[in-house]
C-alpha cells in the first residue's frame, strides 16, 4: 500500500500474473458511460506516486501500456462523507416484475452482497434459504468451486500428471482448478486430446498449449467459457470472461484469429460475424492506445496494466 502524492489516498500495487496493477483513483464522472477511460491527471497521479515509492524500479511512462477505469454507482443517503457513502449497498426487490437490482457496494463487500441477493432469489422462487452452517462455510472457506483447499492441491497434481507432467501443464492445471474447480477436469480432457483432421494427411491438433508464452490460457478454456458463461462477443471473452486483453502483449491480438477460428463454430458465427468481432477488439484497443498516447506513452511497448 502506498499513498497518492496528489491527495494522500491509499493506493495499491498488486502483482497480477506477470504484470502489476497500480490503483485506484476516485473521482466523480459525468461523461459517456459507454466510453469510460481514465484521464491524464489520474494516470499521472498513479505513475508519479508509484515512482515516488519505488524510485529504483527503472520504470518509465513508456512501460505503461494499459489504463482502465470503471464507474461505480453510489447509493444516495442524503448526505455523509463520500468515503462512507461508497461502502453503502442495497438490494432492491420488485416482486411484481420479479426483478432484483443490486446497487452500490465495493469489491470488499461483494460476498455479503451476493449472499443477500441469493437470499432474495430464494424468497422469490420460493425455496429454503441457506442454513447457518452453509453460511459459515461460505464466509470462511476459500473460493474453490466445489473443492476444499486440500482437494484443489490434489487435483492440480493429478490433472498435471494426467496431461504430461510438464511445468507448462502444471501451470494450466493450477489456473483451471483455481477458476473452475471440478470443471477443470473436463476442460483439460478437451485440452489434451488429439483431434485428427480427415484424409490421408491427417495430423493431430492439440488444444492444450498456452496461447501466450507467459500466461496459462488455452483454447479449451475459451471454448468452455463460450458454452458455459454466456459469451456474446469476442471482446466480452478476452476482456471480461478472461483477462487476456489486459495481460497479453498488445491486447492479445496476435492470438485473436486463432481464438475466433476455434470459438466461431460454438457460437454460430459466420465469416462476416467473425470479421466484425475481430474489428471490434481492434477498435477498442486503438481507443485505449489513444487515451494512453495523450499521456505521452508510446504505443508499441510491452503492456503493463495500470488501473485507476
Amino acid at each position: 500500500v502506498i499513498r497518492s502524492v496528489r491527495d494522500l489516498r491509499p493506493l495499491w500495487v498488486i502483482p497480477w500474473e506477470t504484470r502489476l496493477i497500480v490503483g485506484t483513483t476516485e473521482s466523480n464522472y459525468t461523461g459517456d458511460l459507454r466510453n469510460v477511460r481514465p484521464d491524464a491527471d489520474e494516470i499521472e497521479d498513479l505513475f508519479t506516486s508509484f515512482t515516488r515509492y519505488f524510485p529504483t524500479s527503472g520504470l518509465t511512462r513508456g512501460d505503461i501500456c494499459c489504463a482502465y477505469a470503471g464507474v461505480r454507482p453510489i447509493v444516495d443517503q442524503g448526505g455523509g462523507s463520500e468515503n462512507s457513502l461508497s461502502r453503502k449497498s442495497e438490494v432492491v426487490v420488485d416482486r411484481d416484475r420479479r426483478l432484483i437490482t443490486v446497487n452500490g457496494g465495493k469489491l470488499t463487500t461483494f460476498r455479503r452482497m451476493a449472499e443477500q441477493t441469493i437470499d432474495e432469489v430464494d424468497r422469490l422462487l420460493p425455496r429454503p434459504t441457506a442454513d447457518a452452517d452453509l453460511r459459515h462455510r461460505l464466509r470462511n472457506a476459500p473460493l474453490w468451486p466445489g473443492l476444499s483447499r486440500t482437494d484443489a492441491a490434489r487435483w492440480i497434481a493429478e490433472l498435471s500428471a494426467a496431461s504430461n507432467g510438464s511445468d507448462e501443464s502444471g501451470r494450466i492445471a493450477s489456473h483451471l482448478v483455481r477458476l473452475y474447480g471440478r470443471d477443470a477436469a473436463d476442460i483439460l480432457k478437451e485440452a489434451t486430446r488429439d483431434q485428427f483432421l480427415g484424409g490421408q494427411t491427417s495430423r493431430p491438433r492439440r488444444e492444450g498449449p498456452p496461447l501466450f508464452p507467459d500466461l496459462p490460457y488455452c483454447l479449451a478454456e475459451l471454448v468452455y467459457l463460450c458454452k458455459s458463461e454466456q459469451v456474446c462477443h469476442l471482446l466480452d471473452l478476452v476482456k471480461r470472461r478472461t483477462s487476456i486483453y489486459f495481460l497479453a502483449d498488445h491486447g492479445g491480438q496476435s492470438a485473436l484469429p486463432q481464438i475466433v477460428d476455434r470459438i466461431a463454430p460454438t457460437l454460430g458465427w459466420d465469416r462476416e460475424r467473425t470479421a466484425f468481432e475481430l474489428s471490434a477488439v481492434r477498435e477498442e484497443f486503438e481507443a485505449d492506445c489513444r487515451a494512453i498516447g495523450d499521456f505521452g506513452v508510446p504505443r508499441g511497448s510491452v503492456r503493463q496494466p495500470c488501473g485507476p
